[in-house]
């Protein structure tokens, strides 16, 4: 006879019911909220033009690539998204911030700075969770 269990499967609609009113979740299959212009992006993150402007040259720094408030992020690959995904999340208000699945969308050399960037940003945070 075979032996019952009660284990499931956790799902992502699982993750975001319990931590979706104290993180700000960032998926990195979804990494993009508008899909739309950078400056829409950075007003859902609620992100000040100097703070906006430190995302932009730390991406240009992490990707030798420049961006501009108006350029259309749906021009970039996924890993450059994930990216700006975790810029935005790291220079935003929020305090509890959800990673998931972050080093599955990066390559070895940004996923190393990514995590270098996030582990420098440790203590301005309350807390940074990685599912």
């Amino acid at each position: 006879m075979a032996e019952e269990t009660n284990y499931r499967m956790i799902t992502h609609q699982d993750i975001v019911n319990k931590y979706n009113t104290q993180y700000l979740i960032c998926d990195s299959a979804y990494p993009l909220i508008s899909n739309s212009y950078l400056y829409e992006e950075a007003i859902l993150y609620n992100l000040d033009i100097d703070k906006t402007n430190k995302v932009l040259d730390l991406f240009t720094r992490m990707t030798s690539k420049r961006l501009s408030l108006m350029d259309d992020l749906t021009s970039l690959s996924g890993g450059q998204k994930v990216i700006i995904m975790v810029l935005m999340a790291l220079h935003s208000k929020a305090q509890n911030i959800c990673f998931i699945n972050l080093s599955n969308c990066l390559d070895q050399s940004n996923s190393s700075v990514v995590f270098e960037l996030i582990n420098g940003m440790k203590p301005l945070k309350n807390e940074i969770l990685f599912l």
